[in-house]
């Protein structure tokens, strides 16, 4: 149980680093953009990977807590 609790730490780190990356590179995407955003495909691309990641990364966080939930409760039976 303690090494899932670990993992689970480990997890949610790394999920909150891959999200600060993501922002990063957006956040540099556009401050380089010059001219029609919306005419820069690689910026388009790379906003909607942003959010497919971004979503993968909610439902697995969601997840990671559900996960430790269980564990605090079966550790307090």
């Amino acid at each position: 149980m303690a090494n899932t609790k670990e993992d689970l730490v480990r997890k949610q780190r790394e999920f909150n680093i891959q999200l600060a990356n993501l922002e990063n590179s957006l956040l540099t995407q556009l401050k380089e953009q010059t001219g029609d955003i919306l005419a820069n495909v690689t910026l388009v691309d790379n906003l909607e990977k942003s959010k497919v990641i971004s979503d993968d990364i909610k439902i697995k966080v969601a997840e990671g807590k559900k996960t430790e939930e269980d564990i605090f409760v079966f550790s307090e039976k």
